[in-house]
């Protein structure tokens, strides 16, 4: 799959006026700071640390209105990613930081994190679950997928079996 070409930097700056402003530089330092915590930790060590510390509140299903919030938290990092990080796969970052958030919140949500073999190559993708649903995936597309890594904002972590291959899988690739 071709990398997209990365935005002008006219559609990047209006990100950063009026309500936006406070949200973005929130969630950039966020996403800062989970980058770089990426290049020096592993992410089954970073999910471990994430589910040593407490929850923020009790765990619940989400409620429509958290639902709501995570779509447009999910929107923003997304736009954050492609935008201001200039990433074509944002689909790690984003699923770790929402996966944060929502236990932050005591939402019940599984962070998901899979492989698929494309010809000789790997391909690595990662997503939230919601009561066993995929939020904002497509379900078809997913079906190609092997979860590896499955987290749970309760505290749960499975290390699906390896498929064969040739080479590690890198999971800083998602």
């Amino acid at each position: 799959m071709p990398e997209e070409p990365a935005p002008p930097i006219e559609s990047r700056l209006v990100l950063l006026r009026g309500a936006w402003r406070v949200p973005v530089i929130a969630l950039r330092l966020g996403l800062d700071s989970l980058s770089l915590f990426l290049l020096r930790t592993p992410v089954p060590a970073m999910l471990r640390r994430r589910l040593e510390r407490p929850a923020g509140a009790a765990f619940h299903p989400p409620t429509v209105e958290e639902r709501r919030q995570l779509g447009r938290l999910w929107r923003l990092c997304t736009l954050c990613l492609n935008y201001l990080f200039f990433s074509s796969r944002p689909c790690l970052r984003r699923c770790l930081y929402l996966f944060a958030w929502c236990r932050q919140k005591g939402i019940q949500a599984n962070l998901v994190i899979g492989v698929a073999k494309q010809g000789q190559d790997l391909q690595g993708h990662s997503w939230i679950e919601l009561a066993g649903e995929p939020l904002f995936e497509d379900i078809q597309g997913l079906k190609r997928y092997r979860p590896m890594i499955t987290a749970d904002t309760r505290g749960g972590l499975d290390f699906h079996s390896q498929p064969e291959m040739d080479h590690p899988i890198a999971l800083t690739d998602c």
